[in-house]
């Protein structure tokens, strides 16, 4: 990867943070969660 591609991948990965974490995106994440354990499931 180029620095410009992963500076823009490190920006992504914090994004992904912050929407992993409840108070910022309730919906989002009660969507997540259920996905990943149907998926642990199989």
């Amino acid at each position: 990867m180029t620095k410009s591609q992963i500076i823009i991948n490190n920006a992504l990965c914090v994004a992904d943070d912050l929407d992993i974490k409840p108070e910022v995106q309730p919906t989002k994440n009660a969507a997540i969660v259920p996905q990943k354990s149907h998926l642990n499931a199989q």
